[in-house]
């Protein structure tokens, strides 16, 4: 509907009613370049006059002082071999431990001990602790030569009973039996640090089977675990993805 204003007010001017007024405008096509270059350049009087590189001058455009660049102006040192003591270790530790040359003494890692780290100080995998009068005898182990647990039907519980391979040097635990992801230890006579051929996957005391291969109950496992959640086939110590984890 269209009727004018002077109709009522004397003015000429038009007014339009029901119909929507659309207003429209265009941002003005403004560009404003900031000074990049005037802080990476900066003649302030707190940037270090003696720093004329583009480089040195931007990375030490926020600094206070002279510090900066006196740090990047600085010439390289040539390195030097960490200093050292004079003390040799007996027998170069046997090639297992490191020597000390400060004290003259080895560092031996786990599994070894002596002066020269030349003797086996194992850690077994285990059902009980020593008695009192056990105290000077080698650590109490529940494990045979292969490495496996003597009787898994035996009582006793320790958190390094394993019901898998024991690496008697840390007390760890291993998959074991014949699985595919079992500890494989380096061949006998291997020298020192030698790797094993296969670490396996390992076993804490959350994966300890609770029921053996026929089915009887073992004390100080998990309940919850059958033997085949461990060395079935589809289990933790034979699939890539195993049913269990």
């Amino acid at each position: 509907v269209e009727w004018g204003i002077n109709d009522v007010f004397g003015f000429s001017e038009k007014v339009y009613v029901g119909r929507s007024l659309q207003v429209g405008f265009k941002v003005p096509d403004i560009k404003h370049i900031p000074p990049i270059l005037t802080y990476l350049v900066s003649n302030a009087t707190d940037v270090d006059p003696g720093e004329t590189s583009r480089d040195g001058r931007r990375r030490c455009v926020v600094t206070r002082g002279t510090w900066c660049g006196r740090y990047l102006r600085q010439e390289e040192v040539p390195t030097r071999p960490v200093p050292r003591g004079s003390k040799e270790c007996p027998g170069a530790c046997s090639g297992w431990g490191n020597c000390n040359y400060d004290t003259g003494m080895c560092e031996c890692p786990a599994g070894r001990g002596g002066p020269d780290c030349s003797q086996e100080v194992k850690r077994p995998c285990s059902n009980r602790y020593r008695h009192p009068h056990e105290f000077d005898k080698p650590p109490v182990g529940h494990i045979g030569p292969d490495k496996h647990d003597l009787d898994p039907k035996a009582f006793g519980w320790l958190a390094s009973r394993c019901y898998g391979y024991c690496e008697d040097d840390l007390a760890l635990c291993f998959c074991g039996l014949d699985s595919k992801y079992r500890h494989m230890p380096a061949p006998p006579g291997s020298p020192p640090w030698t790797p094993p051929v296969q670490w396996g996957r390992p076993m804490g005391d959350g994966c300890m089977i609770g029921h053996d291969k026929d089915g009887r109950t073992l004390e100080w496992g998990r309940p919850h675990i059958k033997f085949d959640d461990i060395y079935g086939a589809s289990g933790w110590c034979n699939k890539p993805q195993p049913s269990f984890e």
